[in-house]
């Protein structure tokens, strides 16, 4: 990680839930044996979860969870394979989780990274978007400038909005999957 700021002080700032996504990737990862974790591995999990910001998004451009899995299920399957352990987490869910703090905390103002901020770090981060096309279409080619105006008002019903930031549960910081 290039920011001179730990891991486990930014990812505190996952909420619960976006840090349990993130131990599921870890997981999951692992189960299919695939050396890093990757962006497709946590979009995965973030899908299967029954409600999170990503989901409102997905509800309000019509985009079926159905075609996000479809994409992903397909670059899951051209992952490498056979690695007896996970190395790392990619450089990319570093950069996810840096970048969605810093829209959090000064675009937003909030003192969490949710899953919507995460996706608009995704789309908002050149690099990032690029991977985003290559692991879900569908989701890359949300409307970028539109999205950015109006996600505080799609995600005011998420589950997501009276979770706290894992760093505030009166638990030690820490990375996801180092218990795991």
């Amino acid at each position: 990680m290039d920011t001179p700021v730990s891991r486990s002080a930014l990812y505190g700032k996952l909420t619960k839930s976006l840090f349990r996504s993130l131990e599921s990737a870890t997981t999951f990862c692992k189960l299919r044996a695939n050396p890093y974790v990757e962006l497709t591995h946590w979009l995965h999990q973030l899908i299967q979860q029954p409600e999170n910001d990503i989901h409102n998004v997905l509800r309000h451009y019509q985009i079926t969870s159905a075609d996000v899995e479809k994409a992903l299920i397909q670059q899951l399957n051209i992952l490498p394979a056979g690695a007896s352990v996970i190395n790392d987490f990619s450089h990319h869910i570093d950069l996810s989780v840096e970048k969605a703090w810093m829209l959090a905390s000064i675009r937003f103002g909030d003192q969490k990274i949710r899953s919507g901020w995460l996706l608009l770090a995704w789309l908002t981060t050149p690099e990032l978007c690029r991977v985003l096309k290559n692991i879900c279409a569908p989701l890359a080619e949300l409307p970028v400038d539109e999205l950015l105006d109006i996600l505080p008002s799609l995600i005011t019903s998420s589950p997501e909005l009276t979770e706290m930031p894992y760093d505030g549960s009166d638990l030690n910081s820490a990375v996801p999957g180092e218990a795991s």
